[in-house]
């Protein structure tokens, strides 16, 4: 029986480590030939070896990938095209966060967030739309957050750029569905990566409760999510915000009586 994923061709940025990691371990299980790009090269060529000895082939191949750079993705794209002959999934992970609120925030700080969360995405659909029209469509996935639908009184970069990329992923869907190119975004939730494993438990334990769910996510849940996006089950879903969040923007604020 086939994979979902059979015989397409994914770039995943930021696919060193968390969500993108699970990304690109998912789509491998589904049989997707993947390019990892990130500025952890060290990571990247590890999960690269790891995966294309596991497969006994080549697979994956790894590629430094700076987002906010032309050139680095123009260089991407061509790496993709060239080793496994085409594109079909684009997944914007990349992504930086900092907490400053709109007047501690420096512009520098600014710069650096929007530039990542936002140039790097927009540069991706760029360069990665005319590829996807030769193969008569494909899939983009961009991993916004929760943060890019509610506010908290910190973070004024981080949510102003995810909710740019919730708007840009709709963009791409309107504007290139008539080629057979679906664009949908990821909203995750605070997610336990090795930086929330980390964290005293206490507070762990008081962030979990502030789920439905009463628990964190795992990065293996966001990347399931980002495998049902590319592949054919969801071939009449776009323009969408699937938040991944165990039922936090389902919930209104909580009173006492609620605990």
């Amino acid at each position: 029986m086939s994979k979902r994923l059979s015989n397409k061709v994914a770039i995943v940025t930021g696919g060193g480590r968390g969500i993108g990691r699970a990304i690109v371990e998912q789509y491998a299980l589904e049989d997707a030939r993947v390019v990892i790009t990130d500025i952890l090269d060290d990571e990247i060529a590890a999960l690269s070896a790891e995966l294309n000895a596991k497969a006994g082939a080549q697979v994956t191949v790894a590629h430094h990938l700076d987002v906010r750079d032309a050139a680095s993705w123009q260089a991407v794209i061509a790496l993709a095209t060239g080793t496994f002959g085409g594109l079909d999934i684009l997944v914007n992970n990349a992504g930086y966060l900092a907490q400053s609120d709109a007047v501690n925030c420096s512009e520098e700080e600014w710069d650096k967030i929007i530039d990542t969360n936002m140039k790097g995405p927009f540069l991706g659909i760029k360069y990665a739309v005319p590829e996807l029209r030769k193969r008569g469509g494909g899939s983009i996935v961009n991993i916004a957050s929760i943060g890019g639908m509610v506010a908290t009184h910190i973070c004024a970069a981080y949510h102003s750029s995810k909710g740019g990329i919730r708007l840009l992923s709709k963009h791409a869907a309107v504007a290139y569905g008539p080629d057979n190119i679906r664009s949908n975004a990821i909203c995750p939730s605070t997610i336990m990566t090795d930086m929330v494993a980390g964290l005293p438990p206490k507070l762990r334990e008081t962030a979990a409760k502030g789920t439905a769910l009463r628990r964190f996510g795992t990065t293996e849940e966001v990347a399931r999510c980002a495998v049902f996006l590319a592949s054919d089950e969801a071939a009449f879903i776009t323009g969408a915000d699937i938040p991944v969040d165990g039922g936090i923007t389902a919930m209104r604020p909580s009173a006492p009586a609620d605990n």
